[in-house]
């Protein structure tokens, strides 16, 4: 009731596919029918409205989630495109498989969710460049040339494990720490 009174307009990246995944909770010892059910209403009731079943799975969980889930992913270029889909599903056909279908899953357990597909981008990792670094009045390593306080030559040097003074050159290779 959040949003009572407002439309909730939808913002798709136009570059990306639509992934509609129908999800379900199958009865006990009726998930095979139910994953039957799904690819039979592809190859049937979809089809039907033009869409194509080789761009759809069929998927069950079989490890790290609830046994008897089964879901069917749907590929689309376009939120339109689904709509177009969805408006050209036979109304007969479609209700007489969600007869069949309501007595393999679990009542309430059915549900869309709409995803956009988006690619992974390839990332490349840039060479470090190194620099010089530089002791500040107050200790710290700064890389040369960087906004910093003058360097304080008057300080106490610091010392090594075995206690004597470090001395920092200019193109010292220094540790990271991170």
């Amino acid at each position: 009731m959040l949003n009572r009174g407002r439309r909730r307009a939808l913002c798709v990246n136009a570059t990306g596919s639509i992934v509609a995944r129908w999800a379900m909770v199958s009865r006990f010892g009726c998930k095979r029918a139910t994953l039957r059910l799904m690819s039979e209403w592809l190859t049937s009731v979809a089809a039907q409205a033009g869409y194509n079943p080789g761009k759809a799975r069929v998927l069950s969980v079989q490890l790290g989630g609830t046994d008897s889930r089964c879901e069917l992913e749907m590929e689309f270029s376009s939120l339109s495109d689904m709509e177009t889909f969805w408006s050209l599903l036979p109304p007969a056909e479609h209700a007489a498989w969600l007869q069949q279908l309501g007595q393999n899953i679990v009542d309430g357990s059915s549900g869309w969710t709409v995803l956009l597909l988006e690619p992974a981008e390839q990332v490349t990792e840039q060479p470090a460049v190194e620099q010089p670094l530089v002791r500040t009045a107050g200790g710290l390593l700064v890389p040369q040339g960087s906004s910093t306080a003058a360097i304080d030559t008057s300080e106490q040097p610091s010392l090594d494990w075995k206690g004597e003074p470090i001395v920092y050159r200019p193109g010292d290779r220094l540790p990271r720490i991170v």
